[in-house]
C-alpha cells in the first residue's frame, strides 16, 4: 500500500470521501483530524493513488508498542472493492496481526473480509454491531484550523452556559456546562462499556485532551451527563448518571453539543446499540437520522494477551 504524504494529497483524500459517506464517515473523520494537527499520529494508507479503492488509517508502527492495547491498535477501514481489501491484508503488512486490535468501520463486507482471513492470519474477531445516526452537519471542506483543545474551550460562550433539568425527585435544577477535563477521565472510564481499564483510561486521557467534550455539572461540581469526540470525529463515550436520568440533560447536552461543532465546521456522528430503545431517542430527538450499520471488530491473536 501507498503512505499519503503531504497536505496536498490528505486534503483531496477528506474532499473525495465525502462522496462516499455515510461508509467512509470512519476514515473521513479521522482523515479530518490528521489534517487539523494529527493529535493522535495517524497516517493513511491507500491501495492506489489518485484514485483508490481502499483507505486504511492507523497509527504510526512504532506508536503501537503495546501489543495488547486495542485502544492505540486501532484501524479505520473504508473500502469500494472488498476483492482489493481482502488481497491487501492477505499480502500486505498493513495490519500488525500479531496484536490485540479493533478495526472500525460500517461496512459489513470488511467484516465478511476479515473472517475469510482469521485462519490464515491466525486471529479471532469478535464483533459489535451497532446503528450508526448522522445529522446534516453541511461538510465544508476546510483544511485550515486546529481541532480546539479542551483547554481552549472553557471559555467558549458555548461551554458557559446552563441547562436545567428537573430532576427525578422532583426538583428543578440548573447543571452548569463545561468541556470535561483530564481529572474526569476515571469517572468517564468507570461508565464506559467499551472501557474500565487502564488502557481504556489513557485512551480517555488523551481524547480529552485533544478533543472536544461536553458535560452538565452536578451539585458537588462533578460531571452527571457527557460526551466526548474521539480521534474520528465520532461522539462517544456519552453516559448520565442514573439519578440524573430521564431529565432531559443527554438532549440538551447534545443540542449544545452539536451546534458547537456545526458552527466551527467540525464533522460528528455516533452509534447507538440497536435494543437500546431509550438511548435511540437521545440523537433522534435533535435532528439525527438512524443511517447504516456501526462495526467493531477486536481482532485477537490466537496467542491471546492476557
Amino acid at each position: 500500500m501507498l503512505t499519503l504524504q503531504g497536505t496536498e494529497q490528505l486534503h483531496m483524500l477528506e474532499k473525495n470521501l465525502v462522496h462516499s459517506f455515510p461508509e467512509s464517515l470512519k476514515v473521513y473523520g479521522s482523515v479530518f483530524h490528521i489534517n487539523r494537527g494529527n493529535p493522535f499520529n495517524l497516517e493513511v494508507l491507500v491501495d492506489s493513488w489518485p484514485e483508490f479503492k481502499t483507505v486504511i488509517v492507523r497509527p504510526q508502527p512504532n506508536d503501537m508498542k503495546d501489543y495488547c492495547d486495542h485502544y492505540t491498535n486501532t484501524y479505520f477501514v473504508y473500502t469500494s472493492d472488498p476483492l482489493t481489501l481482502e488481497e491487501i491484508l492477505q499480502k500486505s503488512d498493513a495490519i500488525d496481526w500479531s496484536q490485540t486490535l479493533q478495526i472500525q468501520g460500517l461496512q459489513s463486507s470488511i467484516g465478511e473480509v476479515l473472517s475469510g482471513i482469521s485462519g490464515s492470519k491466525s486471529f479471532t474477531p469478535d464483533i459489535t454491531r451497532t446503528v450508526l445516526y448522522v445529522k446534516d452537519m453541511g461538510i465544508q471542506n476546510d483544511c485550515g484550523m486546529a481541532t480546539e483543545k479542551a483547554s481552549a474551550l472553557e471559555t467558549d460562550p458555548f461551554f458557559t452556559t446552563e441547562v436545567k433539568a428537573t430532576q427525578q425527585s422532583g426538583v428543578q435544577s440548573s447543571f452548569p456546562v463545561s468541556p470535561l477535563n483530564v481529572s474526569h477521565a476515571e469517572l468517564v472510564n468507570e461508565n464506559w462499556a467499551f472501557g474500565g481499564n487502564e488502557r481504556s483510561l489513557r485512551y480517555i486521557q488523551y481524547c480529552i485532551e485533544h478533543f472536544p467534550s461536553l458535560c452538565a455539572l452536578g451539585p458537588d461540581g462533578q460531571p452527571v451527563s457527557w460526551s466526548v469526540m474521539e480521534q474520528s470525529c465520532e461522539i462517544r463515550m456519552g453516559f448520565t448518571v442514573p439519578e440524573f436520568r430521564r431529565a432531559g440533560l443527554s438532549r440538551q447536552l447534545l443540542t449544545i453539543f452539536t451546534d458547537f461543532l456545526q458552527q466551527r465546521n467540525i464533522p460528528f456522528y455516533l452509534h447507538v446499540a440497536e435494543e437500546n430503545t431509550k438511548a435511540k431517542g437521545v440523537p433522534l430527538g435533535v435532528g439525527f437520522n438512524a443511517s447504516c450499520s456501526w462495526y467493531q471488530w477486536k481482532c485477537i491473536p490466537i496467542k491471546n494477551c492476557k
